[in-house]
């Protein structure tokens, strides 16, 4: 009866057969869920790795804790999708890559960060499906982009908790999805240095009522406010 395991790395090695069910017995990642012991409930990555593969932990869906060590630096695509029982992830201090579609159709609920330059250091969304953001265990319902950034990644899609969001001037590119399914986003300061929405930015951001597209915006993508039904001006 197995609730809780610690190991170096997911499969058989770093490098091979990556996906966790295979110590189990498991013959292939989308099948894995199928072998593990039914009252696994915890894993932890031991102190060291430095990478959850793609597809590690795909559909284990009983699992609700993952406990990754401050030595990881990269998650990649599809890690964590279909956990069901995952309903919170902390941002690893030294992750510097995320990969797409790590969380969807998770339970996740609850991301934490040390601080949103770390939000969008790491590249990717890390909300799943949707979910809020909590910074040093503080609710985030207002964020200012950090500086630096000439194009917005698409690190806040999905992300349920944002209702403002503020744009530095120098950003020229709002990245295609930048603000994809935030829900709650009501608020959006776009500067004059902006010349380029890319395709679903502002998607089902269901809650904005108001934008106003600066004059230099010399393209703007397909879908970019689609099914924004509170929108009424822009």
């Amino acid at each position: 009866n197995i609730e809780e395991i610690t190991v170096p790395f997911t499969g058989e090695s770093a490098t091979t057969k990556t996906y966790f069910g295979y110590i189990f017995g498991a013959t292939a990642y989308d099948k894995q869920y199928i072998n593990l012991p039914l009252e696994l409930r915890t894993v932890n990555l031991a102190e060291g790795a430095t990478k959850v593969p793609d597809y590690a932990f795909y559909n284990c869906e009983n699992i609700e804790n993952f406990n990754l060590p401050s030595t990881i630096t990269s998650i990649s695509y599809y890690a964590f999708n279909g956990c069901d029982k995952l309903t919170e992830f902390t941002i690893p201090d030294n992750l510097t890559s995320l990969g797409s579609d790590v969380f969807t159709n998770s339970g996740l609920t609850r991301v934490n960060a040390s601080s949103i330059d770390k939000v969008f250091a790491v590249g990717g969304s890390p909300f799943g499906s949707g979910a809020d953001l909590y910074i040093k265990g503080k609710l985030v319902t207002e964020v200012t982009i950090p500086t630096g950034y000439t194009t917005i990644n698409r690190a806040l899609s999905y992300c349920n908790s944002v209702t403002k969001v503020t744009i530095p001037d120098g950003v020229k590119t709002i990245g295609d999805s930048a603000f994809y399914r935030c829900s709650s986003l009501t608020e959006v300061v776009i500067p004059d240095s902006v010349t380029s929405i890319g395709q679903y930015a502002f998607y089902r951001c269901s809650s904005l009522t108001e934008v106003v597209i600066p004059d230099g915006v010399t393209s703007i993508g397909n879908s970019a406010f689609y099914d924004c039904s509170g929108l009424t001006e822009i």
